[in-house]
Order: C-alpha cells, then sequence, then structure tokens
C-alpha cells in the first residue's frame, strides 16, 4: 500500500525522502520510511490515506501530426500527396493512423528501392576511360 506525506514545515527537505515547496508529496512504499519522515516534523500523512501516486510522464514522442485537428492533418495530407479515401466526418485518430500507415508505406518501399539497387551491379554505368591521348 502507497503511503503519501506531505512536506509542511520547510522550503525543503533532503534525507530519507527528499521534498520541495514546488513539490511537497511523496508516495512511498515503505511504511517505515513514511512513519521515520513524519516523525522528523516535516512531514505528515495526507488526509487521505487512499491516494496513489500520480501516473508517470508518458514516454512516447509526440509528433506535430499528434497535436493537429482533424482540418490541419486533412490540410497535411494533401499537401504530402498522401493517398487515403477517408470520408468526411473520419476522426483525427483515424487520420493519424492513415498517415502513419502511409509514411510506413513510404518508408518501405524507400528501403525496398535502395535494397534492389543495391543488389543490381548494372544499374550504374561504367567509368569512363580517359581520352585525349590521340594524335600523339
Amino acid at each position: 500500500m502507497p503511503y503519501h506525506i506531505k512536506l509542511i514545515k520547510a522550503l525543503s527537505y533532503s534525507g530519507a525522502v527528499e521534498a520541495t515547496a514546488a513539490h511537497p508529496d511523496v508516495f512511498l512504499e515503505d511504511e517505515a520510511t513514511a512513519q521515520a519522515a513524519v516523525a522528523s516534523g516535516y512531514f505528515t500523512f495526507a488526509e487521505n490515506p487512499g491516494t496513489t501516486a500520480p501516473p508517470e510522464t508518458p514516454t512516447g514522442e509526440i509528433t506535430l501530426i499528434d497535436t493537429m485537428n482533424v482540418t490541419q492533418l486533412r490540410a497535411y495530407i494533401k499537401k504530402n500527396a498522401i493517398e487515403v479515401d477517408l470520408p468526411s466526418g473520419t476522426s483525427a485518430n483515424e487520420l493519424r493512423e492513415a498517415i502513419a500507415a502511409a509514411n510506413a508505406a513510404a518508408e518501405d518501399d524507400a528501403a525496398a528501392a535502395q535494397f534492389m539497387a543495391g543488389e543490381d551491379p548494372g544499374t550504374t554505368a561504367p567509368p569512363e576511360t580517359p581520352t585525349g591521348t590521340e594524335g600523339n
């Protein structure tokens, strides 16, 4: 059971736990550590003992596409000549999925083209031999 304690006496505290005035809440799994911090006089147990720790910050990548609304997404699709057939009323998430799928397909096509170009040695012209030695 997580223990929620709150800094009450100082602007910051550094010891068994750390807290600042900007971030006074501390969430602990260990009851002994929570009890020791409260016994120091700098902390108190939060009023709601069932409080759980706040969710962690999302770790995924946020791209420009993630911040666009439906109108902006449709403009992006048009500007980048992405071929999708989505009816009016399509949600922003569906548009984002279509863009992601089109981008993945384009990357796959580019990788395949690069692979194919590397396999066929006849795709490059042979170097020209120097000339200009005639008539000497």
